[in-house]
C-alpha cells in the first residue's frame, strides 16, 4: 500500500481540538468553488464543473499555469464530494453543524446513545475538513485526502479509512476500543466473527496511545495491544456539532482524540 504524505496528525490531547476552537474551524465551501448555490441539482453541478475545468485549464492560462493547476485541484475536490449523493449529504450535514456552532447553538445530548447511532463500520473525518479521512498507513494513522495519494485507487484509499468499535462487555458508560476494520486480505477475521474468540479478537489493531498522568498529549497509532489504559475510549456525542462524536480516554478523562491541522 502506498503511504503518501500526511496532511495532519491525530493524537490524544488535553487541549481543545480543531473542531472546538473559540471561533470554530474554517470550512471550504465546495459550492463556492464550483460557483453554485447550495440548492443546485446534479445537472447544474456537472455543468458548472465542466465549464470551470475548461476555463482554468493550464493551456488557457499561460500567464499563470501554476495558479490554474491549483484552481483545477480545488475544483476536482469540490466536484468529487458534490457529485456523490452520499458524500454531499455528509458534507451538507457538516456545513449545517458548523453554521449552528457559529451562531452559538449547542446540542442537547441527554437522549443521544452513541452505541445506537454509530454504525458498525464508519470513517472518521475532522469537523471542518470533510475531504479528509483518518487512514491506517502501516501502524501509523494519517489524515489524508484523495489528492494526497493520487496514484491510489478509490477502493484501496477508503479500505484503509474504515473503522469499527468494540464495545466493552457490560456496556460501561459507552466505553469501547476503536479498531481498524478487519479484512480478509490481512488474515484477520471480522468483529462479528471475533466475538467469543479471544485469540481472534486480540489480532484486531486498535488505536493505541501512551498517556500518563504527566503527559499533556501523545501520538496515536495502531497496535495489537489490549491494555485498557492504552486503548479504551469513551464515545460521547458532541455538544457543539449535531451528529458528531468525540472519543475521550476512558482512564485519563481530560484527554481526547484530536486533529492537528497541517
Amino acid at each position: 500500500m502506498s503511504g503518501g504524505a500526511p496532511t495532519g496528525s491525530t493524537h490524544a490531547s488535553t487541549s481543545e481540538p480543531a473542531a472546538a476552537t473559540t471561533n470554530g474551524p474554517s470550512m471550504t465551501n465546495f459550492y463556492s468553488e464550483l460557483e453554485l448555490e447550495r440548492g443546485a441539482d446534479a445537472a447544474a453541478i456537472k455543468a458548472s464543473y465542466r465549464r470551470l475545468v475548461l476555463k482554468y485549464h493550464p493551456d488557457k492560462n499561460p500567464a499563470d499555469p501554476v495558479g490554474a493547476e491549483e484552481r483545477i485541484r480545488k475544483i476536482n475536490i469540490a466536484y468529487e464530494t458534490l457529485s456523490n449523493p452520499a458524500k454531499r449529504s455528509a458534507y451538507d450535514c457538516q456545513m449545517s453543524a458548523m453554521e449552528m456552532h457559529s451562531r452559538g447553538m449547542h446540542v442537547d445530548t441527554s437522549n443521544i446513545i452513541p452505541k445506537a447511532l454509530i454504525p458498525q463500520t464508519f470513517m472518521l473525518c475532522p469537523m471542518g475538513h470533510p475531504e479528509m479521512f483518518l487512514r491506517a498507513v502501516g501502524q501509523s494513522l494519517m489524515f489524508q485526502t484523495r489528492a494526497d495519494v493520487p496514484e491510489m485507487g478509490f477502493g484501496e484509499f477508503f479500505e484503509a479509512a474504515k473503522f469499527e468499535l468494540g464495545w466493552t462487555p457490560g456496556d460501561l458508560a459507552n466505553r469501547c476500543r476503536l479498531h481498524k476494520r478487519a479484512s480478509v486480505t490481512n488474515g484477520v477475521v471480522g468483529m462479528r466473527q471475533a466475538k467469543g474468540n479471544k485469540q481472534a479478537a486480540q489480532m484486531l489493531q486498535s488505536l493505541s496511545f501512551g498517556l500518563s498522568g504527566d503527559a499533556n498529549c501523545c501520538d496515536v497509532m495502531l497496535s495489537l495491544t489490549v491494555e485498557p489504559m492504552q486503548t479504551e475510549v469513551v464515545a460521547l456525542a458532541s455538544t457543539k456539532y449535531p451528529g458528531a462524536f468525540r472519543f475521550h480516554s476512558a482512564h485519563f478523562s481530560s484527554h481526547f482524540l484530536a486533529f492537528d491541522p497541517p
